[in-house]
């Protein structure tokens, strides 16, 4: 891989002289080729010609794709940087568009809170009510995903019924409330872990439970067998695995 980018940053520094002596324009020549790779999907070269031209003229087009060919190329961090220059330098569809990406790649890094904040930005600068509708359902999504039941419930009554069947609606409100009635205490399963296994059963995760009891049930017996029997140092070293693997089992019920 290193050895193509410096092969390409090769042609880079060494293009120029050509095309200005046939009287070309470099930085049209690099767009061109960028959007050549993008449209053939090779998206590592396209983002790399896309970049180069973006550091001499700015394009909101240019921009989008570049952040398009960092998605594709799981560079989700990078990729949040072009969609935000984006949201703040551009207008119309494709502020919007970048702002609802933008979105979903603070979700991919696990920055719900950030995800929401974009989302109501979108709500705010919106002059489609359908867009402001659809960002809101967005959140929805959002705060269902992480289990946030009642934020979830309050952003469902501002939605507009114009853009949502009221059958679909009630119905919507039906599953999340069912959802609520379902959703575990996470502090009452740290309690229950207390007992090997038993945050698990507390939450349905039965193959879960069992594993960890009888883990820690082994590990537990022969780490007191072993002290019992003067081998001091297997005995820390088993109940050092033992507390572990505990730990871990409370964490996980929680």
């Amino acid at each position: 891989m290193l050895k193509i980018k410096y092969i390409f940053i090769f042609i880079i520094l060494a293009l120029p002289s050509v095309l200005f002596a046939e009287g070309k324009d470099f930085n049209g020549y690099l767009l061109e080729k960028g959007n050549a790779f993008f449209d053939k999907k090779e998206y590592f070269k396209a983002e790399f010609f896309l970049d180069a031209y973006l550091t001499e003229e700015s394009s909101c087009d240019t921009e989008f794709k570049s952040g398009l060919c960092k998605i594709y190329t799981k560079q989700f961090e990078k990729a949040v940087e072009n969609f935000k220059k984006i949201s703040s330098e551009c207008t119309g569809n494709l502020e919007i568009s970048a702002a609802f990406i933008l979105a979903k790649l603070y979700l991919e890094l696990n920055e719900p809170g950030l995800a929401v904040i974009t989302l109501t930005n979108i709500e705010k600068i919106s002059a489609e009510k359908k867009t402001a509708n659809q960002a809101k359902i967005e959140k929805i999504l959002v705060f269902l995903r992480y289990g946030q039941i009642d934020k979830a419930l309050k952003e469902l009554k501002k939605i507009d019924y114009k853009y949502l069947e009221p059958e679909k609606h009630i119905d919507l409100e039906k599953e999340i409330l069912k959802m609520k009635e379902n959703v575990k205490s996470p502090a009452l399963s740290g309690a229950y872990s207390v007992i090997p296994g038993g945050g698990y059963l507390y939450c349905g995760r039965y193959k879960d439970a069992a594993f960890a009891f009888f883990i820690n049930t082994v590990l537990g017996t022969a780490a007191y067998e072993s002290f019992d029997n003067d081998l001091n140092v297997l005995g820390a070293l088993l109940a050092g695995i033992a507390s572990g693997f505990y730990t871990g089992s409370i964490y996980g019920g929680i």
